[in-house]
C-alpha cells in the first residue's frame, strides 16, 4: 500500500448525507463540529490570517461572506463574533444543502442578524451573487471528481477579494490519528465512522496541485499544506493578495 493511503479517493456517501439517518446522531453529529473546528480543523486561524486581517485593514467597509457547507453554523458564529470585537461589519451567508443542518444553523445562529442560513446546493454556485470572502471547510471531499475544478473556478469567480478552501489531506497518519481521538470524545454520532470516511475521500496535495491547474484560477491561488493533515487552497483578487 502506498503512503498516500489509501491510493485513490474513496467514493462512498456519508452516512449524516442520508436523509434517513438517525436524527438524534445528526444532532450529535452537529454539536461535535465545534470540538472538530476548535481542535483539528485549523479554521480559526485561517480565517484570522486571511479574512479578518483584511477586512480590519479599512473598517469603514461592510464586508460579506459566504459560509460554503457550513454545517451547524459554528464557524459563522466566530466569525461574527470576532467581527464585532474589531469593530467590522460583516454580513455572512451560510449555504448547505441539507434541511436539517440548515434547520440546526439557524437555531444556533438565531442570536446573530449578521448571519443568513441559506439551504442549497453549492453546485449552483452561479446563481449567488458575488461576495468579499468565500470559506469552504471540509467541502471539497463531498464533491465528484469531475464536479472539482468546476466548483473551484466558481467559488473564484464569485469572490471579490479572497477565498479560502480547506480540506482533508488524505494519508495514513491522519486517518489512524484521527481514529484515536473520535474513538474517546467523539462518540454516540457519525463522526467516528464519517470522519474516517472522510480522509479516505480526501487529497494528496499532489492531487490539489494537478486540480488547481487545469483550473482558470493557477494565477490567484497559493497551495499549502499544514499541519494537522490539512490541504489549503488560498486565493485572492489581484488587489487583495497578501
Amino acid at each position: 500500500m502506498s503512503r498516500s493511503f489509501p491510493r485513490e479517493r474513496s467514493r462512498e456517501r456519508e452516512l449524516m448525507d442520508s436523509f434517513s439517518s438517525d436524527p438524534d446522531r445528526l444532532k450529535r453529529t452537529l454539536d461535535q463540529f465545534y470540538v472538530v473546528n476548535l481542535l483539528l480543523t485549523r479554521a480559526r486561524g485561517l480565517l484570522e490570517r486571511w479574512f479578518i486581517s483584511d477586512m480590519a485593514r479599512d473598517k469603514s467597509l461592510a464586508y460579506t461572506l459566504l459560509d460554503l457547507g457550513s454545517g451547524g453554523g459554528d464557524l459563522a458564529v466566530w466569525l461574527t463574533r470576532r467581527a464585532r470585537k474589531l469593530g467590522v461589519k460583516l454580513h455572512i451567508v451560510c449555504l448547505d444543502h441539507d434541511p436539517r443542518v440548515t434547520a440546526y444553523a439557524r437555531e444556533r445562529c438565531r442570536a446573530f442578524p449578521e448571519i443568513e442560513v441559506v439551504q442549497g446546493r453549492a453546485l449552483y454556485l452561479s446563481s449567488l451573487p458575488s461576495f468579499d470572502y468565500v470559506f469552504a471547510n471540509h467541502f471539497l471531499h463531498h464533491l465528484a471528481d469531475e464536479e472539482i475544478v468546476g466548483v473551484i473556478e466558481t467559488i473564484g469567480a464569485r469572490t471579490r477579494r479572497r477565498f479560502l478552501v480547506s480540506d482533508l489531506k488524505r494519508s495514513r497518519p491522519a486517518y489512524f490519528a484521527y481514529s484515536v481521538f473520535a474513538a474517546i470524545f467523539l462518540r454516540n454520532s457519525f463522526s467516528f465512522e464519517d470522519g474516517r470516511l472522510s480522509i479516505r475521500k480526501g487529497f494528496t496535495k499532489a492531487e490539489l496541485e494537478e486540480i488547481v491547474a487545469l483550473s482558470r484560477l493557477r494565477d490567484r491561488v497559493t497551495l499549502r499544506s499544514m499541519f494537522p493533515f490539512r490541504v489549503v487552497i488560498l486565493g485572492a483578487d489581484a488587489r487583495h493578495r497578501a
